[in-house]
């Protein structure tokens, strides 16, 4: 039996270390580099989330969230053959809901119901615009090999009401600083890939969410806003989306897609027989106040959800306006849905059981699109 030397555990550490190298750097993108490197786009991961906030079901705690290497949401067989691309902001990302019960998968699992076999992927991130999705189409996109979508699905106006420019570090397509050891190593690392993907789910983080969520039981519901004559206030700003909006239809249609575009809704304001209803304590997009260039203060004393509703509205309106001057499939998801309470935890994200509302409407709207990809014909 050989006796353990200081020469000994220094060459079997050299042999280890060896090890890991070759590992590393045959897994790795070191040498061959990785088209997606530098960019803001999370991916190759799966994270675990313990998720509160006020009224959320205990079934929808336990979020498991998913980006695949292309950092998408979904399932597809292939990048080139994905039937429907969603882009979006964390409306269309929904990061605190689990896989199966997004919206999308809902959408999916009810056009597979009825026999159609499609992949879809969700492209959509937190806090992105219409300025962040240009740079997506330009920068994200084109590098990835062979991507094609048949329809791209434009889930966007939201988070646009409030911008004159991009959203910060949201609309950001590349990182700041991708030449810092720490970026380098998330790009190019083998080892720490594996770890994101395999690792994350076991390691949860807790998420209370009751910041930005409202209250809907102790709250009243008004049929009047603060102030009116939104259209001509918000003309400028609304004038500037629709020139992005058309931009992005030329850039789907670049890429071999059929546009769709889907307006949308807000959680402190409710569609009923008697007209709008909103809530009287609400928010813009945080709890925080702050001013608004067009609209001036955004805060609970200034602001109710009709007013929201309102704004809103305006660029519900011109998405319409873009998507019919312009041939592509139009949605009015925000006329033809009507959502109660319970389907949203804040002023705009859907809980579980608005996404699969939002879902089953929206499999039913577009299921003559995907008619011809019957199970098993091989289209």
């Amino acid at each position: 039996m050989h006796a353990v030397t200081p020469h000994r555990v220094a060459l079997l550490a050299a042999a280890v270390l060896l090890a890991l190298l070759a590992v590393e750097f045959s897994f790795g993108f070191w040498l061959g580099g990785d088209p997606l490197a530098g960019l803001s786009v999370t991916r190759n991961g799966s994270w675990r989330y313990d998720v509160t906030y006020p009224g959320i079901a205990q079934a929808d705690r336990d979020v498991l969230y998913r980006r695949d290497r292309f950092g998408f949401r979904g399932s597809y067989p292939d990048v080139s053959r994905i039937d429907l691309l969603v882009v979006g902001g964390s409306t269309a990302a929904q990061r605190f809901v689990s896989e199966d019960k997004t919206w999308l998968s809902v959408l999916k699992r009810n056009l597979v119901s009825d026999g159609l076999c499609i992949g879809v992927a969700n492209a959509a991130f937190s806090g992105r615009s219409t300025f962040g999705h240009l740079e997506e189409f330009k920068h994200w996109f084109p590098r990835i090999l062979r991507l094609h979508a048949d329809y791209i699905m434009l889930y966007v106006g939201a988070t646009d009401m409030f911008l004159d420019a991009p959203n910060g570090v949201w609309d950001r397509v590349f990182r700041d600083h991708p030449w810092r050891l720490k970026e380098i190593v998330k790009n190019h690392s083998a080892f720490y890939r594996w770890f994101r993907e395999y690792a994350g789910p076991y390691i949860p983080k807790h998420y209370d969410l009751s910041f930005l969520s409202l209250n809907f039981e102790n709250n009243e519901w008004v049929t009047e806003p603060t102030r009116t004559g939104y259209a001509a206030l918000l003309a400028p700003r609304v004038a500037a989306y629709r020139d992005r909006l058309g931009k992005l239809l030329e850039l789907t249609r670049a890429m071999g897609a059929v546009p769709i575009l889907v307006t949308q809704d807000r959680g402190d304001s409710r569609l009923t027989d008697d007209g709008v209803v909103g809530l009287e304590r609400t928010h813009g997009r945080t709890m925080q106040s702050y001013n608004d260039k067009l609209l001036g203060r955004l805060d609970r004393s200034h602001m109710n959800g009709v007013d929201y509703h309102r704004i809103l509205s305006v660029f519900n309106r011109a998405t319409l306006d873009v998507c019919r001057a312009n041939g592509a499939v139009c949605v009015d998801q925000a006329k033809e849905v009507r959502f109660e309470v319970g389907d949203f935890s804040d002023h705009a994200h859907l809980t579980s059981r608005g996404s699969r509302r939002l879902g089953e409407y929206l499999a039913q709207r577009l299921e003559s699109l995907f008619s011809g990809r019957r199970c098993g014909t091989g289209t």
